[in-house]
């Protein structure tokens, strides 16, 4: 009797033991380090925590500390500081805290010795998994040049804006829309990927171009971060992708689903049928049966029903630029076709027939592009596509011969299915 007594003694003892064991798993499982995920708009950005580099960049994982050295300004909360840094962007910096980490509940039931290790190492503590920053274009610090002796004689003639007044002060509405999605595309660079492209090729002010309307896109329209695929100095495959993954946003949201599609850069017309086509930065004009026909991209939009499809191309289809034509002169200008649409869709072009769309230089921005925020600053967001086509359509034309010597109009092309409805509709 003794032996059996002293067996089951040494029974509760060996349970105990194993209980005790499985009660430090918070340690066991998570352990001091916890990964996350850290994802930003646009992507490619460097991850620093709590101001040290990580030496990677987004989207990526990173592994951060559960248990903080925290600062006095921390003491309270357990909290880590992720910064994603890009250049050409102002630094994003987001406070995350950590919560309970379940799998401790083991440790603080049997308490003592397992409990004790868990609060040492973190293991009670964990952090999202996923976090998101979004990034906004920084604004160039440019300071205005030394007046010379023969600069002060002529004080009447105003210096011009070095910071254009739509960067400054974007209105911001109080919600977002998350059945709104946006593509924008902003190709400037074309003579970085062609050694036998002259500089001038490149369409001046385009990546600016883009990176405002996304920030107008987000703060003014109300598109979350998220749902905006912003992409510069795209190529062939860039563009393909970021398109098809609107076009598959539109048929999982369904038809409540409003799409934007921006478009700064080089546009061309097919020297045989006349059809428009945008160029990746990775083609030239010798490559025009290679880019992006301007029809496919239309269908493409509009091949699921979605509430409204607003596509806004700050581009000629002339074969014209901003600064010099991305191919030699033929002799003959193409007059590009004006190609279709469907569905709920309106198209603000930047220009007509074979016209230039032109460069504002003293905003630094595409004259298209910024009389089409200046209209998005004023009202606050709140115009109707027919207002904002009336404003377009007198101030570019204006500006244009003001500014360049040459007409630039604007027009607008809608779907036969739409008729004059779509001049009501707001942005």
């Amino acid at each position: 009797m003794s032996f059996f007594k002293k067996s089951n003694i040494l029974r509760h003892i060996l349970l105990w033991a194993i209980a005790l064991s499985f009660s430090s798993c918070a340690a066991i499982i998570s352990g001091s380090q916890q990964n996350i995920r850290v994802k930003s708009e646009p992507k490619g950005a460097q991850v620093f925590i709590n101001g040290q580099n990580t030496y990677k960049q987004t989207p990526c994982k990173v592994k951060v500390k559960r248990r903080q050295k925290r600062p006095l300004k921390f003491r309270q909360e357990n909290k880590v500081e992720l910064t994603v840094k890009k250049e050409g962007f102002n630094d994003s910096k987001l406070i995350v805290g950590s919560s309970f980490n379940v799998v401790s509940v083991p440790s603080i039931f049997f308490g003592g010795v397992p409990f004790l290790v868990d609060l040492m190492v973190g293991a009670h503590l964990k952090y999202p998994r996923n976090n998101f920053l979004a990034l906004e274009p920084s604004l160039p610090e440019v300071k205005p040049p030394l007046k010379q002796p023969d600069d002060l004689a002529d004080e009447q003639s105003p210096l011009p804006d070095l910071i254009s007044d739509i960067a400054l002060d974007i209105p911001q509405i109080n919600r977002t829309y998350s059945n709104k999605f946006a593509l924008i595309i902003g190709n400037e660079h074309y003579s970085n990927r062609h050694n036998n492209l002259p500089s001038e090729v490149d369409v001046s002010f385009a990546v600016n171009d883009a990176s405002l309307f996304m920030a107008y896109a987000n703060k003014t329209l109300g598109i979350p971060n998220e749902n905006i695929i912003f992409i510069t100095d795209a190529t062939q495959a860039q563009m393909k992708k970021g398109i098809h993954k609107l076009n598959l946003l539109a048929h999982a949201y369904g038809p409540e689903a409003e799409l934007f599609f921006y478009y700064a850069g080089h546009g061309l017309p097919h020297p045989v049928t006349s059809e428009s086509y945008l160029l990746p930065i990775d083609l030239t004009g010798n490559d025009i049966d290679l880019a992006l026909k301007l029809d496919d991209v239309y269908f493409s939009l509009s091949e699921h029903p979605s509430q409204k499809v607003t596509c806004v191309l700050d581009c000629c289809f002339s074969g014209g630029a901003r600064n010099k034509e991305i191919v030699q002169a033929r002799g003959v200008k193409v007059v590009p076709k004006i190609m279709p649409v469907t569905g709920n869709m309106v198209v603000f072009a930047a220009s007509s027939g074979n016209q230039t769309a032109h460069a504002h230089p003293q905003k630094k921005h595409g004259l298209y592009t910024y009389y089409f925020l200046k209209k998005l600053k004023e009202n606050k967001g709140n115009v109707t596509m027919g207002e904002m086509q009336n404003f377009l359509k007198k101030e570019v034309s204006i500006q244009s011969i003001l500014l360049n010597d040459k007409p630039q109009y604007p027009q607008i092309v809608v779907s036969p299915q739409v008729n004059e409805a779509w001049k009501n509709w707001r942005f």
